[in-house]
């Protein structure tokens, strides 16, 4: 250890300085002030407590309504026909269309026709009619090929638009 100089003392051995006692009073007003400062404390957070309420019913009316408007968006897609990409052919020429599927017993259209479009799966037959369906023989009668899902629909909508 190195040696020491006269002046300087090891921390170890300084004599322990004694704190002053607060007198009763003193302790009386500073727990007056903490209860004080403890009940404005309690009071603010009331306040705040009050404040937000409202705003957690207006959130839960904002969640109940995004909820509703998604499950009817979601159940118009369920219900709502889906289009349909359709291969036919007459006279070795073949054809793509989108039908879209009639709604609640009306007939199908074509996007790219105005004609009504019935579709006879066990016979392989489309019949593109004009005005009334009361008759298939004055409609248009196309060979059917092939029938495909929504997502050729898109594909083929997006490439031939």
């Amino acid at each position: 250890m190195a040696p020491q100089k006269k002046g300087q003392q090891l921390l170890s051995k300084m004599p322990e300085v004694k704190k002053p006692k607060a007198s009763p009073k003193k302790k009386q007003q500073q727990q007056q002030q903490q209860n004080e400062q403890l009940q404005r404390e309690a009071q603010a957070a009331q306040r705040a407590r009050k404040n937000k309420a409202p705003t957690k019913k207006k959130s839960g009316i904002i969640k109940k309504l995004m909820n509703t408007i998604f499950g009817l968006i979601v159940l118009a897609a369920i219900i709502a026909p889906k289009p349909q990409l359709l291969i036919y052919k007459k006279l070795n020429l073949v054809a793509s269309s989108i039908y879209i599927p009639g709604f609640f017993g009306s007939p199908g259209r074509f996007l790219d026709s105005p004609q009504t479009v019935i579709i006879d799966e066990p016979m392989a037959v489309v019949y593109l009619c004009f005005g009334q369906i009361d008759d298939k023989k004055q409609c248009n009668n196309y060979q059917f090929i092939e029938q495909k899902g929504m997502f050729s629909a898109l594909g083929y909508y997006l490439e031939h638009r």
